[in-house]
């Protein structure tokens, strides 16, 4: 992931990966200190579809991760745009191909701005 600013004006971060038949982290933010997150994941692969998940902690390291989106299809090309405003410590955004044995690409960007 690279991060691309600092927390004084926000943070945005940027990734790209491949991704097989289970889940892993595409994103995995520390967001203490953020209010409003955006995350915005793109499913770069030409005919594979992606599966992805988004998991939320109130306590970044000993917490427990609580799925705030669950598990949805993410069509080859396409995208989703994932809005959250609650106070969190830590998010992670998990991916998987859609077909097993086969592979998907995608893109991940997020942005977190002060409160």
């Amino acid at each position: 992931m690279t991060i691309i600013s600092t927390r004084k004006h926000g943070e945005m971060n940027y990734a790209t990966g491949t991704t097989t038949n289970s889940y892993a982290n595409a994103l995995d933010w520390n967001t203490i200190g953020l209010g409003n997150k955006t995350v915005v994941l793109y499913n770069s692969h030409a005919s594979n579809n992606l599966h992805y998940k988004v998991l939320v902690r109130a306590e970044h390291d000993n917490g427990q991760d609580a799925e705030e989106v669950a598990e949805t299809t993410l069509v080859a090309g396409g995208l989703a745009r994932i809005a959250l405003n609650n106070c969190l410590a830590r998010v992670k955004v998990q991916v998987k191909a859609a077909v097993s044995g086969s592979q998907a690409t995608y893109q991940i960007d997020s942005i977190g701005l002060p409160p």
